[in-house]
């Protein structure tokens, strides 16, 4: 992935310096072609990242929240059946288990959430990254005004 995104990075940046130079003539239909794919698969893939991502991250929460209640109502069980002589129900210490296994969740998402590109994967991350496409592609939109040839299919006479 990370070969393909420098590839994809070098293509845009290429393209986009010739588009800004006007120099249209080292641009073909060939080349805007395979950047724009190059461009939306890259794009695609980030978006589904940070998704995926974020879903973890809001599952290791879920997971914390339910650990700490499970936990908390062993421990009231354990309380009430104390209280009233009976001796039967989970083991001594369970409570105190599960409450420690979700604070060591809680440590590991702290200490390395779920990233991509550095950032807390999320709609944060794809409303963060959304500039450069849109500017990219804002160019592209000024340059087959200037120059529809590069833009529009040739319509050879039958």
């Amino acid at each position: 992935m990370n070969a393909f995104t420098g590839m994809t990075v070098g293509m845009m940046a290429w393209v986009l310096m010739l588009v800004e130079l006007k120099a249209y003539s080292f641009l073909d239909r060939t080349t805007m072609l395979i950047s724009i794919y190059c461009v939306t698969v890259l794009g695609a893939s980030i978006i589904g990242l940070a998704l995926l991502g974020g879903g973890v991250n809001a599952a290791s929460d879920r997971i914390v929240f339910l650990l700490g209640k499970h936990a908390m109502e062993l421990h009231s069980e354990a309380a009430r059946r104390h209280d009233q002589g009976e001796d039967a129900g989970a083991p001594p210490g369970i409570a105190e288990f599960i409450q420690a296994v979700a604070n060591d969740v809680a440590a590991e998402k702290q200490s390395s959430p779920v990233q991509l590109l550095g950032m807390y994967c999320g709609t944060t991350l794809i409303t963060t990254l959304y500039v450069v496409p849109a500017f990219w592609f804002s160019r592209l939109g000024n340059m087959c005004a200037d120059e529809p040839s590069l833009c529009t299919p040739e319509w050879s006479q039958m």
